[in-house]
């Protein structure tokens, strides 16, 4: 027998509330935030419909009209009350809770007095643990794209056995192979070639060879006749590169020869993602945020992704319990000596590498002997040293969602960076000499001499710290998924964290989010300190079509109370004239100044 359950009128009506939504994208889903609608479109959307119309005529006799019975929340023992609240535009821009962000911003501008309906779901807690599971999951390679690497692999692999005519090998190191790689992630390639591992073989001579496999343009040659695109030959990096795309995957790949402490670094951090469930996504989920706000690209003067699960894995050791121990140097942490015969640590010590064009000696070893279990099989140890292992069991009981807000509030507030991070040393240290004038220190677990966040400068380090402040204070609020905080605007960020907006120049505004120098002068109901050349320049330029003007002696940016355009004052002494300038409001592509108007007024000053 199959029941059917008469919905009530009220579901609808918070379907529609979702449908004609007016909130600003990163507030779109429904379980999280309120949604906000015109109630005229509600009521068309009712009034329009036969069945949602024979339905309201029921309720008439109850209710005065459609408004009371929204404002009731359409109570009825089947599904439980709806939350309701009907308001002006005004009233809803000057609530507390637009303030504060729990009623989130609009997508559009309204007249002062149009009605609206807000529906605000009981969600309570937002469960930000269960979100960082799903988003390591979706972002996990599947079987076909381990797959599709697999068979990159070996098709590098026949094409340089082909060119050369030797059985060489191709080992994938990096993120692909590390357990923290995305679905989308680039192939680190790494050829091995045996006949050159040796240190009195000079590199940098066999590279200028014509038909060595060191040479990068001979490789690029042959890659790029064996129909690989976007081929390009890096010989002069620390380690020379060669990058490409496959087709018809279009996978971005880079490939080096015989790079061995890339691939003792790739075992190394594969260890340590092995050795607790909730490695692998907290780094998903830092590596996902600095992607999203676009703070992971050395190119451009920040840290690059590798420095942030470095970064990760530091905080993991040298929380309080650790979660994971350190695998270089454990016995200065724990009481007793590794037995395990074939562990790592006890086979190879130190190798000579190529660094900065010199040899250096490096300590390569570390444990890879080491087991998860749990506290009550581990004899409430939380290192248990055995011949067929050493078994690690952690201490530290939270979750998830308390490790990544304490991730970012630790790096946002707390973290001296006079010092260097060492996950080798499982704590930080003095910087070296050489690191003295760098913002971040972060040493490479095998070239001690490596500052890995070198290419981070200190304004983007201050602007890292500040948007991990902000990350920390709102998601501790429990009121915004973790998706909405890597997409929200920055002066969205720190208000849903109850955090006091600095003053930043109209740069400052750009890099903490982003946007383009022409979209800083355009967000709206938060008070930028605007540079003065670069808005001089900008407006300069447009008025320069009605006339020459030589200067602009003084302007003031300001915006009126119920407007939604900024307006720049502009004066000029000889002769003296005030001349106003719209900026358009931030729902335009393009910045303009529409001056036609003020020409009209003011025709005489152009001539």
């Amino acid at each position: 027998m199959i029941t059917v359950v008469d919905v009530p009128l009220i579901h609808y009506i918070k379907d529609f509330c979702c449908s004609f939504s007016l909130t600003s994208t990163p507030f779109r889903d429904q379980e999280l935030y309120p949604q906000v609608a015109l109630y005229q479109d509600i009521e068309d959307a009712v009034y329009n419909d036969d069945f949602l119309y024979n339905k309201l005529e029921d309720l008439l006799e109850s209710f005065d009209d459609l408004s009371e019975y929204i404002e009731s929340g359409g109570e009825t023992r089947t599904f439980p009350p709806q939350e309701f609240e009907l308001m002006s535009f005004a009233s809803y821009k000057s609530d507390p809770r637009h303030k504060d962000l729990t009623f989130p911003p609009l997508d559009v501008n309204q007249h002062p007095k149009a009605f609206l309906i807000v529906y605000i779901p009981n969600q309570g807690a937002h469960d930000l643990s269960l979100e960082i599971n799903q988003l390591y999951k979706s972002l996990l390679p599947k079987p076909e794209d381990i797959t599709k690497r697999q068979n990159i692999v070996q098709r590098i692999e026949n094409i340089i056995g082909g060119a050369w005519n030797q059985n060489y090998k191709v080992k994938v190191y990096g993120s692909s192979a590390n357990g923290f790689g995305f679905r989308d992630s680039d192939m680190d390639l790494a050829i091995v070639a045996p006949e050159y591992d040796y240190p009195w073989i000079n590199k940098r001579k066999e590279s200028r060879k014509q038909h060595s496999i060191m040479n990068m343009h001979r490789l690029a040659f042959i890659l790029r006749n064996s129909g690989m695109i976007n081929v390009m030959p890096v010989p002069n990096a620390n380690v020379p590169i060669c990058k490409f795309d496959v087709l018809p995957h279009r996978i971005h790949c880079d490939i080096s020869v015989n790079n061995l402490m890339s691939s003792t670094n790739t075992r190394l951090l594969k260890a340590y993602s092995e050795l607790d469930p909730r490695v692998r996504p907290f780094i998903y989920a830092i590596k996902e945020f600095v992607k999203r706000r676009n703070i992971n690209d050395a190119s451009n003067g920040s840290l690059s992704s590798y420095s942030y699960t470095l970064m990760g894995l530091w905080y993991l050791m040298t929380c309080d319990p650790p979660v994971i121990p350190n695998l270089q140097n454990p016995k200065d942490f724990f009481e007793g000596q590794c037995n395990t015969e074939d562990c790592n640590s006890h086979t190879k010590n130190m190798v000579e590498t190529e660094y900065k064009h010199s040899y250096i000696h490096c300590n390569i070893s570390f444990h890879d002997c080491f087991k998860r279990t749990s506290l009550k099989r581990n004899g409430f140890k939380e290192i248990r040293y055995t011949r067929n292992g050493t078994f690690w069991a952690t201490r530290n009981v939270a979750k998830l969602d308390q490790l990544l807000i304490d991730f970012f509030y630790y790096y946002g507030t707390r973290h001296n960076f006079n010092r260097a991070i060492s996950i080798r040393l499982n704590r930080s240290m003095f910087k070296r000499n050489q690191w003295d004038n760098q913002p971040i220190a972060i040493e490479d677990p095998f070239i001690t001499r490596r500052n890995v966040g070198t290419s981070c400068h200190k304004k983007e380090l201050a602007l890292i710290k500040r948007l991990f402040s902000a990350t920390a204070h709102t998601l501790a609020t429990k009121r915004f998924s973790f998706a909405s905080v890597c997409s929200m605007l920055y002066s969205d960020l720190v208000k849903a964290g109850s955090l006091k907006m600095a003053k930043m120049t109209t740069l400052g505004r750009c890099q903490a989010d982003r946007l383009p120098i022409e979209k800083a002068v355009i967000i709206s109901d938060v008070p930028y300190y605007y540079e003065r050349d670069m808005v001089t320049d900008m407006v300069m330029s447009e008025l320069s079509v009605y006339g020459e003007i030589e200067s602009i002696k003084r302007w003031k940016l300001y915006r009126k109370e119920g407007s939604k355009n900024y307006i720049v004052n502009i004066s000029n002494f000889d002769p003296f004239v005030l001349l106003p300038v719209t900026i358009p409001s931030m729902d335009q592509e393009n910045v303009s100044f529409d001056v036609t108007e003020y020409y009209e007024i003011f025709p005489n000053y152009y001539n």
